[in-house]
C-alpha cells in the first residue's frame, strides 16, 4: 500500500479493506505481519491529516497484535512501534505529557538491546514532537515515522 499523494479518505477507504479481507488471509503468520506493516503504514500517512484514521489504524494494529500467535514470529518489534505510535499520537490529540512518557519509554528497550541509532532517532522524534505540539507548530514534526523500525 502506497500513500504518497492518497487522499486521507483514499487511504482510511484502502487500509479498512486491506484489514475487512484480513480475515481471509491470516492463517498464515507472515500475513497477520503483513496487515500490522500495512495498518502501521497507514497510520503514518494519516497521522498528520486525520487524527481520527491514525488512532484507527493503531487500534487495528492491536487488536491484529493481541490475537498473535508468539509460535514462529516475533511480535516484539510490533508491538515496540504500536506504543510509540500511540505516545506520539496522544501528543498530537493534546496529552502531550503521557504520549510523552509512552513514546519515551520505548527508548530504554532500545538500549538494552544496544540500538544506538534507534534510541537517538527516537529520541530526536519525541522531542521534537512534543516542542512542536507545545507551540502549535505541529507542521514542525519530523515526517519519517515509518524508518522508526
Amino acid at each position: 500500500m502506497f500513500y504518497f499523494g492518497m487522499s486521507p479518505s483514499d487511504l482510511l477507504i484502502l487500509s479498512r479493506l486491506a484489514i475487512k479481507r484480513e480475515k481471509f488471509y491470516t492463517q498464515l503468520r507472515t500475513e497477520k505481519k503483513r496487515l500490522v506493516d500495512i495498518a502501521y503504514t497507514a497510520f503514518n500517512g494519516l497521522f498528520f491529516v486525520d487524527l481520527k484514521g491514525a488512532a484507527e489504524m493503531l487500534t487495528l494494529s492491536e487488536q491484529i497484535l493481541s490475537d498473535a500467535d508468539q509460535f514462529i514470529l516475533d511480535w516484539t518489534g510490533e508491538r515496540i512501534r504500536l506504543k510509540f505510535g500511540k505516545g506520539l499520537l496522544m501528543m498530537m490529540q493534546g496529552s502531550v505529557e503521557e504520549g510523552y512518557q509512552l513514546a519515551h519509554s520505548v527508548l530504554t528497550v532500545y538500549e538494552i538491546t544496544d540500538q544506538k541509532d534507534k534510541v537517538k532517532y527516537s529520541k530526536e522524534v519525541i522531542e521534537k514532537t512534543r516542542d512542536a505540539v507545545l507551540s502549535g507548530e505541529t507542521q514542525k514534526i519530523p515526517r519519517t515515522y515509518s524508518m522508526l523500525l
